[in-house]
């Protein structure tokens, strides 16, 4: 049974981490002899559990590591990159920011924040997990993305419970409302909830898939519309950089 919990822990921090040296798993699985590693890293192999590409293994599609991984958090490697974009863009703008990733067919969830010591807004912690919510600026780039009966459903859904002016009146002016997100290549939003509040979001691409699965985004409170513009300058770039930091996994 030890055995076994060791290969499952393997496992896990593979799909995890999405490549590990031999180094970086024996630190993880400690104590255990490296001889031990080495032939259970021998089986896992055998049984195409794990593939060795020079010097890191990642994780196969076998039987226990089968099916996607799905975006519940980022890598500890990866999430160093991205901590530190996140950080020049809070400082460069004076507002909290966060990537969200979508985590399920309508939630989605913050995967990493940067919340500033004094700032307006703070993000919920890493992990928090959010419905794709019409009104919520992070949710319509997904959903501008998303087929248009998922957009349409997630309309229907909410549409009856938000006040009035947080949501467009009907479907037909909230899908051309996605349209323009999609053209323009942001979603900004400046609006009266309990107080004044700016959301600013943009999809990440990635050059190898079509689909969006991470969005980055800046919120505050209590500003003018026209910081938007110097939010936007720092944000663009930032998404473009993020990218080739997420485009790996």
């Amino acid at each position: 049974m030890k055995q076994l919990d060791r290969a499952l822990a393997v496992i896990r921090f593979l799909q995890r981490e999405r490549r590990a040296s031999f180094g970086e798993l024996y630190e993880e699985l400690a104590p255990i002899s490296r001889t031990t590693l080495s032939a259970l890293l021998s089986s896992l192999k055998r049984l195409e559990e794990v593939e060795h590409v020079g010097r890191e293994y990642m994780p196969a599609r076998g039987v226990l590591g089968a099916g996607d991984i799905q975006f519940y958090e980022l890598p500890r490697k990866v999430r160093a990159r991205t901590q530190s974009v996140l950080t020049r863009v809070a400082r460069e703008s004076s507002h909290a920011c966060a990537i969200f990733a979508r985590v399920g067919t309508m939630t989605m969830r913050i995967v990493d924040q940067c919340n500033l010591p004094d700032g307006d807004w703070r993000f919920s912690p890493v992990g928090y997990e959010w419905p794709l919510v019409p009104f919520h600026g992070f949710a319509k780039v997904f959903l501008a993305d998303s087929d248009p009966e998922l957009a349409r459903s997630c309309y229907g859904r909410w549409n009856r419970h938000l006040r009035p002016e947080l949501i467009p009146g009907s479907w037909e002016d909230f899908a051309k409302q996605l349209g323009r997100i999609r053209k323009k290549g942001y979603a900004l939003e400046y609006q009266e909830e309990s107080r004044e509040i700016l959301r600013l979001a943009a999809p990440i691409h990635e050059s190898s898939r079509r689909e969006v699965r991470f969005v980055v985004g800046i919120v505050a409170r209590n500003v003018y519309l026209l910081e938007a513009d110097e939010c936007l300058r720092i944000l663009l770039p930032a998404a473009k950089e993020l990218s080739s930091v997420l485009g790996d996994l």
